[in-house]
């Protein structure tokens, strides 16, 4: 009678140590994952954000450079025109 007891409270204690350490496990590990994922996901998206705000940022400023020289030379040959044809 003790013995089946004992024996009972045993395997009781050692079914519900393994079953909380596979438990943890499960848990560390998908938590593990979880954050990994996420931070992967937010490092990607950050990275792509400044890289497309950067290339664009620069392309305006190209874009915005080439237009003013380009109306600056326009300008400046129109003026040389205009004064060459005055003083003749």
């Amino acid at each position: 009678m003790a013995l089946a007891m004992v024996s009972a409270m045993v395997s009781a204690m050692a079914s519900a140590m393994v079953s909380a350490m596979v438990s943890a496990m499960a848990s560390a590990m998908a938590s593990a994952m979880a954050s990994a994922m996420a931070s992967v996901m937010v490092s990607a998206m950050a990275s792509a954000m400044a890289s497309a705000m950067v290339s664009a940022m620069a392309s305006a400023m190209a874009s915005a450079m080439a237009s003013a020289m380009a109306s600056a030379m326009a300008s400046a040959m129109v003026s040389a025109m205009v004064s060459a044809m005055v003083s003749s």
